[in-house]
């Protein structure tokens, strides 16, 4: 009797026991997986975040050191510049100002490549003291400058120049001569002048150099 009471009971309220069974699921696989609505920020905010920081720092570009090391060795040029910029404010004797202004200028030229500042420095030293030793040197070294500078009329300039300070049968005047035209003078003989290309150029890179040693030396 009781069967099919409960039969009947189920049959006519099945509807009810359908949602009634929905209800005990839902609440059993939350007891079971616990609440996902607070799981799911996590996941999908604080695991991404963490895997962009990952990419962020493998990402991160190393310092460039060799720039640093550009930078510093700027600087301690500049401050030698400075120190004999002050020593020849002390007006030495014009061997050594000469020495002091072309050794000036080739660090501009050699260590920071401002032409610029070389060029003004060698124009300096060629008006200056056209008495000192190093005084060709210094016109090959200009027109080096106005080279690199780009400008040919003033490299073409310095050249005449060089030729209008020295004798036609001089070495060089041979040398700025076959650098303006090309080709050797007719006078003097060309037995004499075998090395004058090659010469000059050879001995203006080795004064350049003793000069900013004086330089230098006269720093320390």
């Amino acid at each position: 009797m009781n069967r099919e009471i409960l039969e009947s009971v189920a049959r006519n309220n099945w509807h009810l026991l359908l949602v009634i069974a929905v209800i005990l699921g839902a609440v059993g696989y939350k007891l079971i997986s616990g609440d996902g609505s607070a799981t799911a920020p996590v996941a999908s905010v604080v695991r991404p975040a963490a895997a962009q920081g990952v990419r962020t720092a493998a990402q991160t570009p190393r310092r460039d050191l060799a720039a640093e090391e550009r930078a510093k060795a700027r600087e301690a040029t500049m401050a030698l510049i400075r120190e004999n910029e002050a020593a020849l404010a002390t007006n030495p004797e014009p061997d050594k100002a000469a020495a002091y202004v072309n050794g000036i200028g080739n660090m501009y030229f050699q260590r920071l490549q401002d032409y610029p500042a070389a060029a003004s420095h060698f124009e300096r030293a060629i008006s200056d003291y056209p008495d000192a030793p190093t005084h060709y040197h210094t016109f090959i070294q200009l027109a080096m400058c106005y080279e690199r500078m780009g400008d040919q009329e003033k490299r073409k300039a310095t050249l005449r120049r060089m030729m209008e300070s020295y004798p036609a049968d001089s070495q060089q005047y041979a040398y700025a001569y076959s650098e303006l035209y090309g080709e050797m003078p007719a006078q003097p003989a060309q037995a004499e002048l075998d090395d004058t290309t090659a010469g000059p150029a050879q001995e203006a890179a080795e004064a350049a150099t003793s000069a900013e040693e004086i330089a230098v030396a006269a720093a320390q």
